[in-house]
């Protein structure tokens, strides 16, 4: 016989995966939303950067540093504004390889298993998404540029 009012254990199992499945919905979309700022927050520090290196070199002529010029951390090159967010670490570079006058930014996630993305921005602007290939040997890029 049954109590009245009570459940039996497999109608417990049954709500409580229920249950479980109705919470793990929203923790998907929030982690997807949650990457997607991230990316986002990358997209304005490079941004940012960008515009810091073009007065850069209106005023010096160059993407990098004149000799005299103490206090930067990489040698030859002007120091970034923002060098960080709290998912990007960002790195600059200028070389005769990308062209005359041309720079390269990175944001490179802090945690290399984080499952993001690293972002990869031109002098021109262009904005484009890059992955790490199945073999962890090489690298992939998006041809099409990020908005």
């Amino acid at each position: 016989m049954r109590a009245a009012g009570g459940m039996t254990l497999l109608e417990l199992l049954l709500a409580m995966a229920l249950a479980g499945f109705l919470l793990m919905l929203p923790l998907a979309f929030w982690s997807q939303q949650l990457q997607q700022m991230r990316l986002g927050e990358a997209r304005l520090a490079l941004r940012h950067n960008a515009r810091f290196l073009e007065q850069w070199y209106l005023k010096h002529g160059c993407y990098c540093a004149k000799s005299g010029l103490a206090g930067f951390k990489h040698a030859g090159w002007p120091p970034l504004p923002l060098t960080s967010t709290d998912a990007f670490h960002i790195e600059f570079g200028a070389k005769q390889a990308y062209g005359e006058h041309r720079y390269r930014l990175w944001a490179r996630p802090r945690q290399a298993r984080s499952g993001l993305p690293w972002l990869l921005m031109d002098q021109d602007g262009l904005i484009v998404e890059c992955r790490r290939r199945q073999d962890l040997k090489s690298e992939v890029c998006d041809l099409e540029p990020l908005r």
